[in-house]
């Protein structure tokens, strides 16, 4: 799975996803995932689906609550985001 992430976040873990998903056990060996440290949620997006729990974490309420609407509400994020500005003169 190629997912990226919307968000940009410090410390993230976009480069090195994919070597931290390597040192993962197989997915039958365990039933639930837990992300404490979500931020721009890398590893979570780009990890293989599988029939299991996954939980996600952070200390910053506004990401979680970035996260739960873009989860519940993807449709409108989506519609709303392309209807922003896009350009460097504007950023």
């Amino acid at each position: 799975m190629n997912t990226r992430s919307p968000v940009s976040y410090i410390g993230g873990k976009h480069y090195s996803a994919r070597h931290i998903i390597k040192q993962f056990p197989h997915p039958s060996s365990y039933n639930t995932y837990v992300e404490p440290f979500v931020g721009g949620a890398h590893v979570i997006m780009q990890k293989q689906p599988y029939n299991h729990v996954e939980a996600v974490g952070d200390v910053y309420g506004d990401l979680i609550n970035f996260w739960m609407h873009a989860r519940d509400h993807a449709d409108e994020l989506e519609e709303r985001c392309r209807s922003l500005p896009y350009s460097r003169e504007i950023y």
